[in-house]
This record gives C-alpha cells, sequence and structure tokens, in this order.
C-alpha cells in the first residue's frame, strides 16, 4: 500500500487539475443549451449539413435539439480527448520517472519484487482514472439537474464507462511504453492519445479505412456509437481488452528483466 500512497499523493495535483478543467467545461457548456434553444433549430441543420465534418464528430446520428444529443456533440470530443490525454500522462510516468527521479536503485535493496513494485504503481494508475471519471460522471449528472432537463441515465452511464474503459486501455498502453523509457517523456503519451483520436476520426468520414476502428480505443467510447445504441461495441473492447492486457503483461516481463540506470 506504500506505493499506492505515494503515487496518489504525488499525482494528487493532476488530477484535481484535469478533473476541475473537465467539470468547468461540462457546466459551462451544458448552461449554454438552454440559452440556444430558440436558434437550436438552425443550429442543427448547419451541423448536419457540413460534410466531412458532420461524420467525423456523430453529429448526424446525434439529436443536437435534445440535451443528451447537445452534451454527446458538444462533450463527446472534449471528454474523449481530456481523459485521454489525463489516462496517457498518469501511464507514461508512472515506471519511467523511478529513473530521470534517480529513486530507482531503491527497487535493488526493496526487499519486495519487482512485479509487486508494478503492480502497486498499476493500481494507483487505475485509481487515478476512475477517480477522473467519477467526478465526470457526477458533474455530468449534475449538469442536467442545474438546466433542469430529463437525465437520461442510462445512456449517460453507459458512454461514461466507455470513457472509462478507454482511458483504462490508453493507460496500458502508455504504461508498457513507461517501461521501456529511461526518463519521463509527458508529450509522448499525449502524442500517442491525440494520434489514436485523429485514427477514430478518419476512420468516420470513410469506409475505405473503416478498419482503422479495430486499433483505436476511441471508437468504442463515440458518443454518436455508444448513446445512440445504448450499448459499447464489444468485438472492438473484446479487442482493446486484449491489447491491454498484452501491454501489461509486457511490462511485467520487460521491467523485470531489464537493468535501471542509478
Amino acid at each position: 500500500m506504500t506505493f499506492i500512497k505515494h503515487e496518489l499523493y504525488v499525482n494528487k495535483k493532476t488530477l484535481l487539475i484535469w478533473s476541475v478543467l473537465m467539470g468547468v467545461v461540462i457546466l459551462v457548456m451544458m448552461l449554454l443549451f438552454p440559452t440556444m434553444q430558440d436558434s437550436i433549430g438552425s443550429i442543427s441543420d448547419i451541423y448536419k449539413n457540413m460534410g466531412i465534418m458532420t461524420s467525423m464528430f456523430g453529429m448526424d446520428k446525434l439529436d443536437f435539439t435534445t440535451a443528451t444529443g447537445f452534451y454527446g456533440i458538444e462533450m463527446g470530443a472534449m471528454l474523449s480527448i481530456g481523459g485521454g490525454m489525463f489516462a496517457a500522462i498518469i501511464g507514461i510516468s508512472m515506471l519511467s520517472k523511478e529513473e530521470s527521479g534517480h529513486t530507482s536503485e531503491y527497487l535493488y535493496v526493496m526487499p519486495k519484487s519487482r512485479s509487486y513494485f508494478i503492480t502497486q504503481k498499476l493500481i494507483a494508475a487505475v485509481l487515478l482514472i476512475v477517480a477522473y471519471n467519477l467526478i465526470c460522471f457526477v458533474v455530468s449528472i449534475l449538469s442536467f439537474a442545474v438546466i433542469g432537463e430529463e437525465i437520461l441515465f442510462k445512456k449517460l452511464s453507459i458512454f461514461l464507462l466507455s470513457e472509462l474503459l478507454m482511458n483504462l486501455q490508453i493507460c496500458a498502453i502508455c504504461f508498457a511504453i513507461s517501461a521501456i523509457l529511461h526518463k519521463n517523456n509527458v508529450g509522448l503519451g499525449i502524442g500517442i492519445s491525440v494520434l489514436f483520436y485523429f485514427i477514430s476520426m478518419l476512420a468516420n468520414v470513410t469506409d475505405k479505412v473503416e478498419n482503422l476502428h479495430y486499433i483505436t480505443p476511441y471508437y468504442y467510447c463515440d458518443a454518436a456509437v455508444v448513446m445512440v445504441k445504448e450499448a459499447i461495441p464489444l468485438g472492438h473492447l473484446g479487442i482493446g481488452a486484449v491489447i491491454a492486457a498484452v501491454c501489461i503483461g509486457f511490462s511485467y516481463v520487460f521491467y523485470n528483466k531489464r537493468d535501471l540506470t542509478i
């Protein structure tokens, strides 16, 4: 538990900043909905005739004139990008910062195995990501209550659950990369997250590359997919779970064998 508590303490500022930032964005955007209701019909028509942009952000599937559709279109991308970046930052720094911070020598004299150390780090990462997503969930529900709109609990719950699962997969991928790096590289983690997001956007635009959906975790948390069907695509989720498991397994195998810089 020592390592878990330490990581939660070290990363509490990052969790606080990202949670407050995303919470404010959710509330501000949803507070705009009532003020836009008079002109929302014409805005919806504009959104539906934006060509590639319409398909890219799922504006042809969600009803912009409803609070839930407005949330999915306006907040779907923000939650995905923000959550993905947060998960990448947490994952990419968990193991690599030990060498860059010159604390890795402690592992050579620690009475516990490296696997124990990795497990503690992994649990801490999961707890941080769960905490971030719970805050986003609570603020999302609160935002609907504040503007007096019906809370479609099932739609919101499934969508935000898919966001959590996507965040965990990105964290697992970046955690594996962290096991390789000799120094912390937050920029690389953010870059990986953004790359996955744009791959998902590209796959939404044209059927010629729709199979790209299988390599990006952003597809199964796409609001236009999840909120319309009220279900997470299990096939894509299964592939994501396998990728995450392989990445975690690689982290244990590689980090246990490598020589750490002191």
